[in-house]
């Protein structure tokens, strides 16, 4: 696109939205990220990349889509309070010194929660994560990881979508 063609639409935008909006516009992203699922219900990962931000952002939302088991059939992930996997995301340490966690930890528990059994997960059926809040920031160049756990025995995790809705800083 031409610098020309670029004026043209933000001035048209500016004009025809509100503050809010034309922040929304150029600040909002959404970056998508395809974990590939496990082979074994006792696989871990203990930092996945799900992806790396040109600028300094806020992350707003994390959202896990289920697709299938590696056996290619449909999941049906029943909780259970010990043969689950738990999840939590993490941000690279900025002094690259190791990992710090970057939001609360989930659980697939295949739930929301690492006890109690409750809550189950089904092919398509989005999973938001628990506990991110304008606190959850990333540096320019700095990595976001999803951090694989294992109950018990655990559980096999399917192939995901994880999806990361931030916003520029």
């Amino acid at each position: 696109m031409t610098i020309q063609e670029s004026t043209r639409r933000l001035t048209t935008l500016s004009h025809a939205a509100t503050e809010s909006d034309n922040r929304y516009v150029l600040h909002r992203r959404l970056v998508r990220a395809a974990y590939p699922g496990d082979a074994l219900a006792a696989d871990v990962a203990p930092g996945f990349p799900i992806f790396r931000p040109e600028k300094a952002c806020t992350i707003k939302s994390i959202t896990i889509i289920p697709g299938s088991l590696p056996d290619g059939t449909d999941p049906v992930l029943t909780a259970h309070d010990t043969d689950y996997k738990s999840i939590s995301f993490e941000k690279e340490d900025t002094a690259g010194a190791g990992n710090v966690a970057a939001g609360t930890a989930i659980s697939t528990a295949l739930t929301t929660k690492i006890t109690g059994g409750t809550g189950n997960w089904a092919q398509g059926a989005p999973e938001a994560v628990a506990g991110i809040d304008d606190t959850d920031t990333l540096a320019a160049g700095q990595t976001l990881f999803m951090v694989v756990t294992v109950g018990t025995d655990g559980v096999l995790l399917p192939d995901c979508v994880i999806e990361v809705d931030y916003e520029l800083t």
